[in-house]
């Protein structure tokens, strides 16, 4: 048996549902949910794909905060952009970590 699956609608499907759940955040955390991308450089693929999940995020009622910042930039640099935004400190251990991987 197959089944013809219509992707707009899916697509259009998902959103609903996934903004449905971002208000449930909201109201259980008082707080909208923020995705923060800190993208280094200007590669044409991570540029992309950046505005692309900002574009999704709105869509759903996601706050979206994109920093752009040259390839130049420094672990200390990130690390002040890191730190300015309030996560767990396991959390900020990890990304730490994970960032000073990809800038050696």
């Amino acid at each position: 048996m197959s089944y013809i699956i219509n992707g707009k609608e899916l697509a259009l499907s998902l959103k609903q549902e996934m903004a449905a759940d971002v208000a449930t955040f909201t109201e259980k955390y008082g707080r909208v949910p923020h995705l923060v991308v800190i993208l280094v450089g200007e590669d044409p693929g991570s540029v992309s794909y950046v505005t692309g999940k900002a574009k999704a995020s709105e869509e759903v009622g996601i706050k979206n905060t994109t920093i752009r910042k040259d390839a130049s930039i420094t672990i200390e640099q990130m690390d002040e952009i890191i730190n300015g935004y309030h996560y767990p400190s396991d959390f900020a251990d990890r990304l730490h970590k994970e960032v000073s991987a990809l800038l050696k």
